[in-house]
């Protein structure tokens, strides 16, 4: 006999993830103007809009670890010595895979890192803010945090790898269409920080590691 109170419970927290992903979006937009609306007042505007949004989906993540935490992750964001080991480990080891990508795609790149490109030559510094420090929060409570709250949500080797496969494709798919060598590299990302919150139970794990990440990209 189904579960109708599970299925009922994974619904309900599939609305609300597909309602922080919005709330991500609408904090994209409010950082994505161009430098001559860089004014005072703006850059508050974008301030404001970025907490509140922010704000909402820690506190729907809060909400479903507080119903449902089998795999016993954090509740608060804690940083530490063995979090930020993890982090460097994740980090370094996306570079080597990004790397290998680089000397395969040439000097071809992704169609997503092609969107930032052209976004970053015409829009604030904001917009750098946003990338380096706010995307990977949103995006790791999104992808990682809430999306194993919904799946995978039994704590076991199986679903630590599974879990980990499916989260990186959802993550590559996310980020690029064209299911190419970029996709792939995109993929792998998201398996890499799915396996550090996983290991670690710590969010702050997998948002340290996706901000170096962007951070780097931002600077080459």
């Amino acid at each position: 006999m189904p579960n109708f109170s599970n299925l009922f419970q994974k619904l309900l927290y599939s609305a609300g993830a597909i309602l922080c992903f919005g709330a991500y979006l609408i904090t994209q937009v409010a950082f994505t103007f161009p430098k001559s609306q860089l004014t005072t007042g703006r850059i508050i505007i974008s301030i404001l809009i970025a907490c509140l949004c922010l704000l909402a989906i820690w506190k729907s993540y809060s909400y479903m670890l507080s119903k449902q935490n089998k795999w016993d992750f954090s509740p608060i964001f804690k940083t530490d010595g063995k979090s930020l080991l993890y982090a460097l480990g994740g980090f370094i080891l996306i570079i080597i895979v990004q790397l290998l990508v680089i000397s395969i795609g040439g000097t071809n790149t992704s169609t997503n890192q092609e969107t930032l490109s052209k976004l970053m030559g015409k829009t604030s510094p904001m917009f750098y803010v946003m990338l380096s420090f706010i995307a990977p929060i949103c995006e790791e409570i999104i992808f990682r945090g809430i999306f194993f709250e919904i799946f995978f949500t039994t704590p076991s080797k199986r679903n630590l790898i599974l879990g980990a496969l499916v989260n990186g494709l959802l993550f590559g798919a996310a980020h690029d269409l064209h299911f190419d060598i970029f996709f792939i590299d995109y993929c792998f990302t998201g398996m890499v920080f799915s396996f550090l919150y996983l290991r670690t139970k710590n969010i702050s794990t997998s948002v340290f590691a996706h901000m170096a990440n962007n951070l780097l990209a931002l600077l080459i």
